[in-house]
């Protein structure tokens, strides 16, 4: 009898013919999977539990701090002067709205809240494959339990927020990962379309930095579909686009300044900072190449990781011609997500994108590759973990980012309470000094002062770097913000100063007019050196 398949067409099998060409019970397949499954979660509230009371960092206080000041009025871009993007501010204004400031260290369960939706969609992607489900929530959850602590994946940051939403846009209806097997269809469906929109418009929310592998994301997305469903997945996705765009905007005119995102979110980013941290070519392509140095070694396994699913799924496409440009579109997408070629935590996102894509890609592989070879189904659990140990290994042999500290000390801090008003001497010296309603100034970039102390900044000022010195030689027209003019009129009740240098600049070179200032009108504090309070007279301001 004729094979009712094509030459060169691939068959598919079904659950109850696998079982029977492996000659093994899927059900004890699915219980050793399930098992490391339940590790792997186990381990990964572990590890968010110890982020929880991990090391502070400055970006994080910074917006925590931008999220406060936001919901006590301030008006991002214009009172608050930061330059990363709306959407951590406006999760964190979200957060704050929601569940208080009582216990600032709580907005790191934000980033906890977004793994688990990304592997609920995951789930519903690999569906109906028991064992491909189990599979990739095991991949998905014990590969984040590695990275979590060494690589800031806990901090309440834009990067692996941007990290998430690629992984959602993956998994809503990213066609490449399906071929009509298992009766799912090809094209995604209309909320399938319109959620991967609102994930491509939230990226370029997080970064305009992301905002070419927002569209490469929904390049792919559109390639990957078959020509006669297109135009509905186009039209749904912009339409998800469209509502999170104006979402966007309507949240940026009750608490933002569309002026102040494009000065300093755009420009500033582009024509400023720039400079300062060899933004180019040769920098991305510094990050794609592979390295054995101690700081690269996760780059490197992200991007064999990349190499490899990206690989599987040319093989799975047929060879046809929309299926690979659509798998060439994720691949550009997923590198862009780290265009500066960082290592560390600022290389989060795209991560977070590829653990992301290893979940979804990897285990229909291992079950293709066993039905073909008729191997036992229960080589997937030891499988499963051979790679999370190699994992592990290569985590615990890195040092960890922002900190660089090794794993032994990563997980040996003392549980502390971060970020919230503390009562060391010092910070109640600076409360007494600045006065009930007094504004201070940490500088040259201290966020975590202010949460500390329980006082906020002047208006457009909680830092000043020497980048910060560019821009007030070359403001955007109608954004100026230059220290040494509007310090001689803010004068905060209690300057904090303390230096330390930047990238080969030494703040005298960039603050010499704080320091006049600080001559002028401010003692400094007998007992804590670095805090200053402002002089105060009968007549006005005099100095000592």
């Amino acid at each position: 009898m004729r094979s009712s398949c094509r030459p060169g067409a691939r068959r598919m099998f079904s659950f109850e013919q696998n079982r029977r060409s492996s000659g093994f019970s899927l059900s004890a397949a699915g219980i050793a999977a399930a098992l490391v499954l339940a590790v792997c979660l186990v381990r990964f509230c572990l590890m968010i539990r110890s982020g929880l009371s991990g090391m502070t960092f400055a970006d994080e206080a910074d917006h925590i701090l931008g999220s406060q000041i936001l919901g006590r009025g301030g008006t991002l871009y214009g009172s608050y002067v930061d330059q990363h993007g709306p959407l951590i501010f406006m999760i964190g204004r979200l957060y704050g709205a929601v569940a208080g400031w009582m216990h600032p260290i709580g907005v790191r369960l934000v980033m906890a809240g977004l793994a688990m939706l990304c592997a609920a969609l995951i789930a519903l992607e690999l569906r109906p494959r028991l064992l491909a489900v189990l599979s990739g929530l095991s991949l998905f959850f014990g590969l984040l339990a590695s990275f979590w602590l060494m690589q800031g994946l806990y901090l309440f940051s834009y990067y692996p927020v941007a990290g998430f939403l690629a992984v959602l846009m993956m998994a809503a209806g990213m066609p490449v990962f399906r071929d009509g097997g298992y009766g799912r269809r090809e094209a995604p469906s209309r909320a399938e379309a319109f959620s991967a929109g609102l994930c491509a418009a939230g990226l370029g929310l997080a970064s305009f930095s992301y905002g070419p592998s927002a569209v490469l994301f929904a390049a792919a997305i559109v390639a990957g579909t078959p020509s006669g469903s297109r135009g509905r997945v186009l039209l749904c996705g912009l339409a998800g686009g469209v509502a999170c765009l104006g979402a966007g905007l309507l949240w940026m005119l009750e608490y933002g300044s569309l002026r102040g995102w494009h000065a300093f979110h755009i420009y500033y980013n582009r024509t400023v900072y720039a400079p300062f941290i060899h933004f180019g070519p040769m920098s991305f392509l510094g990050g794609l190449w592979p390295s054995v140095l101690p700081e690269r070694r996760i780059g490197t396994f992200v991007q064999l990781a990349l190499v490899l699913c990206c690989g599987l799924l040319m093989r799975r496409s047929g060879w046809r011609g929309s299926r690979i440009l659509a798998v060439l579109c994720l691949f550009t997408a997923v590198e862009l997500l780290n265009a500066r070629g960082d290592a560390g935590f600022k290389a989060g996102a795209q991560l977070v994108a590829v653990i992301g894509l290893v979940s979804l890609v990897l285990p229909d592989g291992a079950i293709r590759l066993i039905t073909r070879y008729r191997l036992p189904f229960l080589l997937a659990a030891p499988g499963l973990v051979l790679m999370l140990a190699g994992a592990d290994v290569l985590v615990r042999h890195t040092p960890s980012s922002p900190f660089r500290w090794s794993w032994k000390q990563m997980m040996s801090l003392p549980p502390i309470s971060p970020y919230r008003r503390a009562e060391w001497p010092e910070f109640v010296r600076i409360r007494e000094l600045a006065g009930a309603d007094g504004r201070i100034l940490a500088l040259p970039f201290r966020p975590e002062v202010y949460l500390a102390a329980d006082r906020l900044p002047p208006d457009r000022y909680y830092e000043y770097l020497p980048w910060d010195a560019i821009y007030a030689r070359r403001p955007y027209p109608g954004e100026e913000r230059d220290i040494c003019r509007d310090l001689q009129r803010l004068k905060p009740a209690v300057i904090i100063y303390r230096p330390w240098k930047t990238d080969m600049y030494p703040p005298g070179s960039y603050l010499g007019c704080v320091l006049s200032l600080l001559r002028a009108d401010y003692r400094e504090d007998p007992d804590f050196s670095g805090i200053y309070g402002l002089v105060r007279k009968q007549g006005g301001i005099e100095p000592e």
